[in-house]
């Protein structure tokens, strides 16, 4: 697996998001590491010139407004499927109920991932993602909107330069040596 530079976060988001805008889906994109492209974010990698993966968040609500569950086929794929008596268990349980809607969802957008070329594991919604002869990792996400400004940096909105970052970090690195004199 391949470390991520700036030019392929940009290629797979030209790639992968006009295939979520399709089905429906708002989401929010940022180099993995919480954020770790970006030295501004609280839990940055202070100006990282790769990351790990692609985190791509999408809302649990509109997962399941644009992927209602099929919880009979998501049952039937499931390596341990439920029977009879624990189906009906788990749906007269509110919580469990809730959980099984929300994995059949993500289920359904695997399979739909995987269908248009980009195959996602089910179980944890990764996509093994290959362009220019490079293999990395993309996380779909699946967090509420209102936590996704807490996540994320989205380069083809960075009017930053490279070199402009470098400078920021030269700063910062002489700001921190005088605060510890």
């Amino acid at each position: 697996v391949s470390r991520v530079t700036k030019q392929d976060f940009l290629t797979a988001k030209s790639a992968i998001k006009p295939l979520l805008d399709r089905a429906g889906l708002d989401s929010g994109w940022t180099a993995g590491g919480a954020g770790s492209f970006d030295p501004a974010h609280p839990y940055g990698g202070g100006g990282r010139e790769t990351s790990g993966d692609i985190d791509i968040m999408i809302d649990p609500q509109d997962l399941q407004q644009q992927f209602p569950p099929d919880l009979e086929a998501y049952n039937t794929a499931s390596s341990k499927p439920l029977g009879a008596k624990a189906m009906a268990n788990t749906l007269a349980d509110h919580a469990k109920k809730s959980r099984l809607e929300l994995s059949a969802s993500k289920w359904a957008l695997a399979t739909y991932m995987t269908n248009n070329g980009f195959p996602t594991d089910p179980g944890t919604l990764t996509v093994e993602y290959k362009s220019q002869g490079k293999s990395f990792s993309i996380d779909l996400i699946v967090r509420p909107k209102s936590s996704w400004e807490l996540h994320a940096h989205d380069f083809s909105t960075d009017p930053r330069s490279e070199e402009h970052t470098s400078e920021l970090q030269s700063q910062s690195t002489i700001s921190y040596a005088v605060f510890c004199l």
